[in-house]
């Protein structure tokens, strides 16, 4: 859906950044990639046949069962990004980082970022993704959200808000996820050469929006790389009730309040009587290049290269709690 929306792995504004991050160097260490929150592995698995001179890392709470078969530059590990961060890999391991959709399992946002920073070498590239349970009209205005029988009422926007609650109960630090491009300017005034952020709005269901053209290039229009991303979120979405039953039932949700959720989702996706927008932030690349000063700092910390897992003491019932997370909001944005 990401690569659809995108154009390609990376979006346009960053991938001469990412390509140069992972050019082969002389005399500097092989370029090598950290896909935090991997899911099936497919992320990495791209990424390692599109840059076959670099090593890439797949990383995810529970051991990947990839998606097709990885090329040899690709391996897969097991950890937690909330605590194991630092434990896992040492300073200066990665030219290039990635993150999606999995900020609402992260507890300590300024720990994950000072984390992210302290892992990428001097001119290393931060990419991530991650979207509020949330809709946007046409003129890209929060929806509020309205109960059933108001004017508005939308069966979508009350699956994201009985999502978003199930998390929340899990992980209160769901209302800072607003905030998160303010995280990462606070890991330091000289830590990111700059930060690029902007806006992906996927049409939610099969309605008419015009498109953006080069004589239409208004913030309002939906580029047609959107639209088909929106299809594919829309196809997603349809299934999500029924695959998050057991969550929704835990949530307070009855059998047949969730059995009506899932029904009337599915005739809304087809003919929605709201036009309203899911919308991702990507924010990429976050760091182009790591002052000179942070550099000699982060080599004092430790020497290049990644190191094998460590044994953590993971705590189960917290595991299963993240792992809970992750697998229901990339149930929407995968």
């Amino acid at each position: 859906m990401f690569s659809t929306a995108l154009g390609g792995l990376f979006p346009a504004s960053a991938r001469e950044d990412v390509q140069n991050a992972l050019t082969y160097r002389n005399g500097y260490p092989k370029p090598a990639v950290l896909d935090i929150g991997t899911g099936s592995g497919a992320r990495s698995i791209d990424t390692a046949n599109a840059f076959t001179n670099a090593d890439v890392v797949g990383m995810d709470l529970v051991p990947v069962t990839a998606s097709s078969i990885p090329p040899s530059n690709c391996r897969f590990e097991v950890g937690n990004a909330d605590t194991d961060l630092a434990l896992m890999y040492n300073a200066q391991s990665f030219n290039f980082i990635h993150a999606r959709s999995m900020m609402q399992g992260v507890k300590d946002f300024h720990s994950f970022y000072q984390n992210v920073w302290r892992m990428l070498r001097p001119g290393g590239v931060f990419m991530t993704m991650d979207s509020r349970l949330t809709t946007w009209d046409e003129e890209r205005q929060e929806i509020e959200y309205k109960e059933e029988g108001q004017s508005g009422f939308s069966w979508f926007r009350k699956t994201l808000y009985h999502m978003r609650e199930a998390l929340k109960a899990r992980n209160p630090n769901m209302d800072l996820m607003d905030s998160l491009t303010d995280f990462i300017r606070d890991v330091g005034d000289d830590a990111w050469t700059k930060v690029d952020t902007f806006n992906l709005y996927f049409p939610v269901g099969n309605f008419d929006s015009p498109a953006k053209t080069a004589y239409m290039p208004s913030a309002s229009l939906v580029s047609p790389g959107e639209r088909l991303g929106g299809m594919l979120f829309t196809e997603n979405m349809s299934r999500v009730p029924e695959s998050i039953r057991p969550i929704l039932l835990s949530g307070g949700l009855t059998p047949e309040e969730v059995d009506r959720l899932a029904s009337e989702l599915k005739v809304e996706l087809k003919d929605p009587k709201v036009k309203q927008f899911a919308r991702v932030e990507p924010s990429t690349p976050l760091s182009i290049l790591i002052p000179t000063k942070g550099s000699q700092k982060l080599q004092a910390q430790g020497s290049s290269g990644t190191i094998p897992l460590k044994e953590s003491a993971l705590d189960l019932d917290e595991l299963g709690k993240m792992y809970f997370m992750r697998s229901l909001f990339t149930q929407v944005m995968r």
